[in-house]
Parts: C-alpha cells; structure tokens; sequence
C-alpha cells in the first residue's frame, strides 16, 4: 500500500494539479480484471485517468487510438465520445498511439482526453475491442468566475492610458517556473475601484482564461512599489502573492509555489502620457557642504519636479526649495543648492572628506533618513567595516560595505571613524543580508569639480571620536 500511495502523489505532481482530483474512485462495472481506476482528474483544459496495472505475471492493459471517453452532456442528454490525445507512464515517456495496440510493461497509465463539461460526474472509459470501465463517477470541475474589466486588447489598452498608477502598462513574462510552461502578458492597471493584473494573452492555451479578465487584485503597502496581492491560479482558484515592481520590471512570488515569475515591461498601452497626472512623494538622504550645496544621488532626484529639503539644523516643519547644479548619471551623483531667499545657510560643517581610498576592514558607519512614513524623522545609524574596494560586479568607482541600510538610506553619506566622509551610499544587493554599495568620494570630487568648486568639500573636521550629528533629509514632490 505504502509504495501505491508514492506512486500516487508523483502522478499528482506530473499532471501539474490544479483542479478537482478524485482518487480511486468508484466504478459500477469493468470488464478489465486486471486494472483498477487510480484516479481522474478534471481541469480547464483536460481530462486525465490513471490506470494501475495490478501486480502479475502477464497483467497488462492494451490502450489503442481507439481508447475513448464517454459522457452524458448535461444539457441534451446525448452521449458524448472524447478521443484519446495522449498516452504517459509514469516517468512522463510519451507512449506512441496508432492503428495497432501498445502496452506499457510497468503499473501504470496516465491517459490524457479534451476537457469535459464542469458539471460532469460520471464517465466511461472503453477501449474498443478489449474492454471498458462504465460508470467511474467522480467530483465535478468547479471552475470560478472571475472578474472581466475589457474585452478585447485595444480595451486593455484604453483602460492603461486612463489608469492612475505610474507602473501601468503591459507586461511580459521572461522567466516561468515548471517544463515547458506558458509565458503569459499581463496589463497592470488602477481605476476609482482597485487595482489590477488583467490577462492578456499567452503563448498557449492556461485554462479558459480570456483577455480583459482580473488575474490579480492588488493591495498596497507602505511602499508604493510592493502589494499584497489576491491571485488566480490557472484554474481561477485565489492564492495569496507579493508583486513588486522596480523601474520597468514586475515580480511576482505566489506563496504556494516558491518562485518569483520575473515580467518586463513591453508597452505603456500606446499612450505614454495617458490622461491621469501622477503626484506621488518620495524621499532619500543628502547631506551639507558649503555655501547651501547638497549631496545625494541621481537617482534620488531623477524625475522630480520640485525638490524641497528638510530637517535643516534638525528643524522638519519647514522646508527649501532647491536645484539641481549637476548630475552624474553612470555614478549615480547629484549637487544640488538651496534656492530659497528664507535660507541662511547650514552653519559650521562638522567633517571633512577623505578621498583616499581606504582599506579593506575599516570600520565605518553610516547616517541616514530611511523608511521615513514607518520609521520617523529622526536620523539614524548603522555601522559596519568595509568588505571590498571594489563595488557590484567589480566597480572600481564604488566600496561594498556590510552596515545596512534600508530604502531612503540613498544618499546618505558614509563616515569613517575620524570623521571623514569616505563615501555615498548609494545601493544594496537584493536577496543578500547587509550588502551595501557607496561611491566613492574621488568619483564626489569629480563632479564638484566639473559644476562648481572644491572648496565647497569642507577640509576642517570637528567630529574626530565623537558620535555623528546633524543630516538632511530630501523630499520630493
């Protein structure tokens, strides 16, 4: 019995089970004496018995291209005569089927028939010259209806240039897990109800899917980037899921499966503008030199139209506006300078900066405004030495340090323990624990150089051996 039931669970691993099974169901009569029915398993897209060959000297059963399925439909009542499509064992050996018999010499069949109808609960089973199952009676299919918001692909379309969320468009599937999987395209979009996955296509046919249908409902975080997420299986049944988005990537991890899906970004739906006007906040770290400059990354102020500073001398109820004086892209740098006539500047700068590289084991730390909606305002401080001189995939611009950090941190500025600012953080390495990368301070000078003035990199030092003070904090609107 024991090694019956390992058998069992491999086949319900093969069919890749996600609608109603039924294991060894009942049979009213058979005239193969030599088998019994393992299980049948219903879904949207096939009908599959498994057959055990009883254990025996010359026990067999003959499948033909002859062998069918038979049913009653639910609404004539006329026989229906489904044709067999193919024949496995249990090692997933396609069988060849013909004009003449095959047998399999080991214990079971998996014999695979079109779909039948949802609410069909009784089959025959009839090889026509040799033998037949009449009666195997099972549990029905429950398909489930699921939301449809378009018809047709220029609908999606329409409802992504109307759509109210900044990662709307159609995306791509580049990685699915399983053999030989289905590579779906679906549209995010986010209208006064929700917002939504909706099925567009696939490369071959999951389910009774149509293009318009809600694949997933998704419910935001505190990160405009990360939702919770009710998601439709290929049978429609709802799991949970996390969906992530990262410039024009989506992610998708259901928790029943393990695997993160990766889709990329394909189309904005024709319309790059659409007709919804996006306003959103986002915030990251920068830190003072002289004469109201700012140091952050690019991609902290990339794309933002106004930039208003805050916490200047610890004060966060008020704000100033500033402006970019110049940017590097490939280092990920920005100096900005405060705009604001109410400005009076940042005082004395407690430290200085080193643009020596320093050494592997250094001990160092780093100041920052991270995850300020669920953190607060108040500055904080991680600490770690450095791991490498040489930042992700070996960049010679950038330092891999082990002090983490947390969305926000970008920007921030990374301190060695006499006070020297040595670096920007800037990244950290996803899917490891406390990888962190910051530029370094040669690559700051270089850019200061091009828009401004060095002196602007304050060279006096008044925090050697005494804890960090002070930070900025950006915020956009």
């Amino acid at each position: 019995m024991k090694k019956i039931l390992v058998l069992l669970l491999l086949v319900v691993s093969y069919v890749n089970l996600y609608s109603q099974t039924t294991i060894n169901p009942t049979v009213n009569g058979t005239s193969a004496s030599n088998a019994t029915i393992g299980f049948v398993i219903v879904s949207p897209e096939k009908t599959v018995v498994g057959i055990n060959v009883l254990l025996g000297y010359g026990n067999r059963v003959w499948i033909s291209a002859k062998t069918t399925i038979q049913y009653n439909d639910p609404n004539t009542g006329s026989l229906i005569t489904l044709p067999i499509n193919r024949l496995t064992d249990i090692n997933q050996n396609d069988l060849v089927l013909g004009n003449k018999y095959n047998y399999l010499p080991s214990n079971m069949f998996i014999l695979n028939f079109p779909a039948i109808p949802r609410n069909v609960s009784r089959i025959n089973l009839i090889e026509d010259r040799d033998w037949m199952w009449y009666g195997i009676n099972f549990n029905p299919r429950e398909d489930i209806d699921v939301k449809r918001l378009a018809n047709n692909e220029s609908d999606v379309n329409q409802l992504i240039a109307s759509s109210k969320n900044k990662n709307s468009g159609i995306y791509e599937q580049i990685s699915a897990s399983g053999k030989n999987p289905s590579i779906y395209r679906l549209a995010l979009i986010q209208n006064e109800d929700g917002t939504y996955l909706i099925y567009v296509s696939s490369t071959k046919p999951v389910g009774n899917w149509e293009c318009g249908e809600v694949k997933a409902v998704l419910r935001p975080t505190v990160s405009s980037n990360i939702y919770k997420a009710d998601w439709h299986t290929n049978d429609k049944r709802v799991e949970s899921a996390v969906i992530t988005f990262d410039d024009a990537t989506m992610t998708t991890l259901i928790s029943t499966q393990g695997n993160e899906e990766v889709y990329v970004k394909m189309s904005d739906g024709g319309n790059s503008q659409g007709t919804y006007v996006y306003s959103e906040k986002w915030s990251g770290t920068g830190f003072a030199l002289k004469n109201g400059y700012v140091l952050t990354n690019h991609h902290v102020i990339n794309d933002a139209e106004t930039i208003d500073i805050y916490g200047v001398n610890g004060d966060f109820s008020r704000s100033y506006k500033a402006k970019v004086i110049g940017s590097d892209k490939v280092n990920d740098l920005a100096l900005l300078q405060i705009s604001d006539s109410d400005f009076h500047g940042f005082g004395s700068i407690p430290y200085s900066f080193k643009t020596k590289t320093s050494d592997v084991g250094e001990d160092i730390y780093v100041l920052g405004y991270p995850l300020t909606a669920t953190m607060g305002e108040e500055i904080k401080l991680t600490n770690g030495i450095i791991s490498a001189k040489t930042g992700f995939d070996g960049d010679v611009s950038q330092y891999q340090i082990s002090a983490p950090v947390q969305p926000g941190n970008s920007g921030g500025p990374l301190l060695d323990y006499n006070g020297n600012v040595i670096g920007v953080i800037c990244s950290k390495h996803r899917g490891t624990e406390n990888v962190t990368y910051a530029i370094k301070t040669s690559q700051v000078r270089t850019l200061i150089e091009s828009v401004s003035d060095s002196s602007i990199m304050d060279t006096t030092n008044q925090i050697t051996g005494k804890p960090p003070v002070g930070g900025i904090n950006l915020m956009h609107t």
